[in-house]
């Protein structure tokens, strides 16, 4: 899976490159992001963390009032169970909320790349992708600014 990813990333990074040489002109706008650094300062992200913290609070007291209970009321095997359950219910959770947040990041790249006039915007994320990129090129800021804008927007919609 890793080395498809990385086949893509060249792939896209060989065809913006011919893409630029050929260029003449019209010179296509490109630029990145930081694609770490934009997911974790989405408003999304930040909601989602919050979220997960109160569900693994509220689990930890569950947890916690089984334990206390005689052994003769309740067995290890139970809790244990009950801890597997509750753990693997916040990972699909966790998995699934990430896969809408990436959706909306992507979502709104995709419109932001249009208003603003660019023809690429690369993620760079140290998988091959972007093995280097000028400062000047790193719109991420920018991005983050028009995504939790967007974002704020269709929470009040809801």
């Amino acid at each position: 899976m890793k080395g498809t990813i990385i086949t893509v990333g060249v792939l896209i990074l060989a065809g913006y490159l011919t893409m630029s040489f050929m260029a003449k002109s019209d010179r296509q706008r490109s630029a990145f992001v930081y694609n770490d650094r934009m997911f974790n300062a989405f408003n999304g992200t930040i909601e989602l963390k919050e979220k997960l913290r109160l569900i693994e609070v509220q689990n930890r007291r569950v947890l916690d009032s089984l334990v206390t209970l005689s052994v003769s009321q309740i067995n290890t095997a139970v809790i244990s169970q009950e801890k597997s359950q509750r753990e693997a219910a916040v990972l699909e959770l966790s998995e699934r909320y990430t896969a809408d947040i990436w959706k909306h990041i992507n979502q709104s790249l995709a419109t932001y790349g249009r208003e603003h006039g660019y023809d690429f915007i690369f993620g760079a994320s140290g998988d091959g992708g972007i093995m280097y990129a000028k400062e000047a090129g790193d719109i991420t800021d920018d991005v983050i600014r028009y995504i939790n804008l967007n974002y704020e927007g269709v929470q009040k919609s809801n």
